[in-house]
């Protein structure tokens, strides 16, 4: 399973998420928030990578899930009528990372404070930037993205070749790439 939440972006990210694991030869099925529940999802062939978008309110209630490789996009005011406040809100998308472990992935927003400032206990925590390098993920330089913390580092993508417009939609890209990687 691969899981992605955050304020904006979930959908864009999803579907990339599901399109590059498609073009690397894997079966997948794109659910979640984006359309088809999960549940209709179950019953199939084996070997399929679930790319699902959550919610919060998905997320909320979630005790035992457990994604390979999560996804947290970035964190504004949203739903605080339901949540109370920006930090339960918060609270809520964190809980995506709750059963990760040894072996999964956390990918996180290095520009987002709320979204950097998560803990992730277990899992290997990679970060996405478009401001700035990080030690382990991906990075906008020079008009290129790059991925460190596997050994050398290499490009995943150029800015020129993204068909999205925007500083947002390069982020989506890049915890798409991190997420399928």
């Amino acid at each position: 399973v691969v899981a992605i939440t955050g304020s904006n972006g979930k959908s864009t990210t999803t579907a990339l998420a599901g399109a590059l694991l498609r073009a690397a030869g894997r079966t997948v099925a794109v659910c979640g928030n984006i359309g088809t529940p999960l549940v209709a999802c179950v019953d199939g062939p084996p070997e399929r990578v679930f790319v699902v978008e959550l919610s919060s309110f998905q997320l909320e209630g979630t005790d035992t899930f457990r994604p390979r490789a999560a996804a947290l996009l970035n964190v504004s005011p949203d739903h605080l009528d339901r949540h109370g406040s920006l930090a339960a809100y918060v609270a809520a998308k964190r809980r995506i990372f709750l059963r990760q472990g040894t072996g999964d992935t956390a990918v996180l927003n290095a520009d987002d404070p709320w979204v950097a400032a998560t803990a992730v206990a277990g899992a290997r925590r990679r970060l996405f930037s478009s401001t700035g390098a990080v030690d382990d993920g991906c990075a906008l330089t020079d008009g290129v993205v790059i991925e460190t913390g596997d050994g050398s580092p290499r490009e995943l993508f150029a800015l020129a070749d993204l068909p999205l417009a925007g500083t947002h939609n390069l982020e989506n890209a890049m915890a798409a790439a991190l997420l399928a990687r």
